[in-house]
């Protein structure tokens, strides 16, 4: 043992000194600069100024170092963009250059080796991919078929919010906002809803199974592993182990899940109307069974996950800003009355309510940084810098929201913003002062029906009920807006709140006593 201690510091040596010369001849081949860059550390690079939180450490450190800030981590090249000009470069002018995507782990466990749509390279799979989920899942068509559903379930959660009222009892309204925007997707998905009295125990205990594991997918995939930086000491990464094992337990779900559709379809077939998406999938004879697992999760984690957390920010920012919240409120009544629950036919009228949820996806975007990588060969982003071929790309959507050169007061929660100096800019792709869905080819096909989901989340609990943060001294309490990084940013701690009906009973067609 004491021998090995003596040399691991001639092996680290080695080490640097086999890197240094290595990127030193690597520079020396190239034939352009690479962007501005912080001093780095032997072998790690600059691992070191990566935080718990990479889209905050980032952020300051593209203060210093400009909107294209070029690191190296580990053993990537790493380009970082930090402003819409640079970032409509990227995702614009040379969006087919960087329409990959790095290989992650999340890749190989959450999504089949890249089989799915999020994590899928550029190429004929991915453009039939995209093309099959636009079509038969996300098209306005739809997404408008699948709004009874969606009312359906809206409805079963302000019921189950109004026991607890009447009980007296805190929320984790985390839970029943993830549970909302996943029996939506899994409606649309399987045919199957989990939420409803017809189901089985088995069929709500296989619902949540699924759930428990994709969410799992979520939390520990950060695409931040040991084995991103160090491939080769994969074999030592307790991620890859963990998300192995999530993979396992998922995946022998819905095996079980496909063979049921499968044999549906073998005894009849559906109409179109009653078509849900893992049945499309089987009838596409170039669809494979892993294809179909990976969209499925694909669909389910990300639909699941951004709908949800982007309207717990929301959320929590109103309660912390009360003129706000009360501007929401009033508007609600107003659109909407005291006599009804909030419908998807209003959400064209709820212009502050819309204005809240962009102003929350500036502050607080799902997937802060959105990971691109370019082609096989090198190539410019301006007329002085240029990136090696196999640059990953970071583009962070969350320090270009908080940019002080575009947004005044930028860290202030202020949806009139949206309504004055910044009216008709909003998070479809075409604006690159805000992008939480990113822009180009690879955007986020579900946009629409995303922001639908939070509409109505949103816009439902706020109408009919009034929040009251446990704890909170004559509601002068403040919610606690801390961070946890993972494949999206959710708020570190679930949000308990404790419900008090602002609406009465049959508004809501709930029987007296409910």
């Amino acid at each position: 043992m004491d021998s090995l201690l003596l040399e691991l510091p001639l092996v680290a040596f080695i080490v640097s000194l086999f890197c240094f010369i290595l990127n030193r001849f690597s520079r020396s081949k190239q034939q352009f600069s690479l962007p501005p860059s912080p001093p780095a550390l032997p072998v790690i690079g600059h691992l070191h100024l990566i935080g718990d939180l990479p889209h905050h450490s980032m952020l300051e450190l593209s203060k210093k170092y400009g909107e294209f800030m070029f690191l190296k981590l580990g053993s990537l090249n790493t380009l970082v963009v930090s402003s819409p000009d640079a970032a409509k470069i990227v995702l614009k002018t040379l969006d087919p250059e960087f329409a990959m995507k790095p290989e992650h782990l999340e890749a190989k466990y959450a999504s089949y080796g890249g089989r799915g749509i999020i994590f899928a390279q550029y190429g004929e799979h991915w453009r039939q991919a995209r093309k099959l989920c636009t079509v038969q899942l996300l098209s306005t068509k739809r997404v408008e078929s699948a709004e009874p559903n969606r009312k359906l379930e809206m409805g079963l959660l302000l019921a189950d919010l109004w026991k607890c009222a009447d009980d007296g009892a805190v929320v984790n309204l985390t839970n029943k906002l993830s549970d909302f925007a996943f029996n939506v997707m899994l409606k649309m998905v399987t045919g199957k809803s989990h939420s409803s009295s017809a189901s089985s125990r088995d069929e709500e205990e296989q619902a949540r199974s699924i759930k428990e594991g994709l969410m799992e997918f979520v939390r520990e995939g950060t695409g931040m592993h040991i084995a991103t930086f160090f491939p080769w000491l994969t074999w030592v990464d307790k991620q890859v182990y963990k998300l192995a094992s999530v993979h396992k337990r998922v995946d022998k779900i819905l095996e079980s899940e496909i063979d049921r559709h499968r044999e549906k379809l073998g005894k009849s077939q559906p109409s179109m109307q009653h078509e849900n998406f893992i049945d499309v999938m089987l009838m596409d004879s170039d669809a494979n069974d892993a294809h179909i697992k990976a969209m499925t999760v694909d669909m389910l984690a990300a639909s699941t996950d951004t709908a949800s957390i982007t309207s717990e920010w929301a959320i929590s920012e109103l309660l912390n800003h009360p003129a706000a919240l009360a501007k929401v409120q009033a508007e609600l009544d107003e659109v909407i009355g005291q006599e009804r629950t909030m419908q998807e036919s209003d959400i064209r009228s709820l212009t502050y309510l819309q204005a809240v949820i962009n102003e929350t996806l500036r502050l607080h975007p799902p997937v802060p940084i959105y990971p691109r990588e370019n082609s096989a060969q090198a190539c410019m982003i301006s007329a002085k810098w240029g990136v090696p071929a196999r640059t990953r790309v970071f583009i962070n959507a969350y320090a270009i929201g908080r940019d002080e050169t575009l947004w005044k007061e930028a860290h202030r929660f202020k949806p009139e913003r949206f309504l004055e100096e910044k009216v008709g800019i909003d998070a479809r792709g075409q604006d690159f002062e805000l992008i939480p869905f990113g822009a180009g080819r690879r955007m986020c096909p579900g946009m629409q029906l995303g922001h639908t989901n939070v509409m109505l989340a949103v816009g439902s609990l706020l109408h009919a009920f009034n929040w009251i943060i446990p704890g909170a001294d004559n509601g002068t309490g403040k919610v606690d807006m801390q961070e946890h990084f993972g494949m999206t940013v959710a708020r570190a701690a679930p949000l308990q709140l404790l419900p008090v009906p602002r609406l009465p009973a049959h508004a809501l067609a709930l029987k007296p006593g409910i």
